[in-house]
């Protein structure tokens, strides 16, 4: 991920996502913990070095992911 909200997030992908499904988003938090939301694609631009960045909206997330994304924003950026 690139950056991330409470609302969603931004990905660069290697290649580009099949047209047409709202991804599963899976994140790795820092804490070794998993958050997965059900998306959609907001927008998806190809990159001057052949990637692919996506904008993501999360549609559905469970309660205790939600949490864990707020932990995860509120904290301080380290030094």
């Amino acid at each position: 991920a690139l950056d991330i909200g409470a609302g969603g997030c931004r990905a660069l992908m290697p290649k580009p996502s099949p047209a047409g499904g709202d991804p599963t988003i899976t994140l790795q938090l820092p804490s070794g913990e998993t958050v997965v939301a059900w998306g959609a694609v907001l927008q998806a631009n190809a990159t001057t070095d052949g990637r692919y960045e996506y904008r993501l909206v999360f549609l559905e997330l469970e309660d205790v992911d939600r949490l864990r994304l707020a932990e995860l924003i509120n904290e301080p950026a380290p030094a």
